[in-house]
């Protein structure tokens, strides 16, 4: 159901970029943009994209890049944060060195879909190589870059 649930979130994603158009944030609703502002006061360099009926703001946190899409009515319905490497469970990185013993982690990111949890993980190596885990550091599937 988790790898459903993100493989939905990212095909969604796909569709709405094709249809996605950059606002300012006077043309966003006023209620996304309290809820939002409200619950991330240290956010940098935000911008705004309308993505059908939904709301797509990326934005900075530190060093860290973020992404989130809100409903008209300003509930969160998924994001996607890039995390360091230690941020990851132990069970994820022992995975890791045992199913890619070649690889280096590149790029990680929590993506969020409602209250599920899952890691997309970014591996360097011959071919480069994605790997998904759950919250638990459940293996959820890997694709191999052609």
């Amino acid at each position: 159901m988790k790898a459903l649930m993100l493989s939905v979130f990212f095909a969604a994603g796909t569709m709405f970029v094709a249809n996605a158009q950059r606002l300012t944030v006077e043309e966003v609703p006023e209620v996304v943009v309290k809820i939002f502002t409200d619950s991330n006061q240290t956010a940098q360099d935000v911008k705004w994209i309308k993505e059908g009926d939904n709301f797509r703001v990326k934005y900075e946190v530190g060093d860290q890049d973020v992404e989130a899409v809100y409903s008209a009515t300003g509930a969160r319905l998924s994001s996607i944060k890039e995390i360091k490497q230690e941020m990851l469970p132990d069970t994820i990185l022992a995975d890791i060195a045992k199913q890619f013993p070649d690889y280096k982690i590149d790029d990680i990111d929590e993506v969020t879909v409602g209250t599920v949890v899952t890691y997309r993980i970014e591996l360097d190596g011959t071919p480069d190589a994605k790997a998904w885990y759950d919250s638990t550091g459940k293996f959820l599937r890997k694709v191999y870059e052609k």
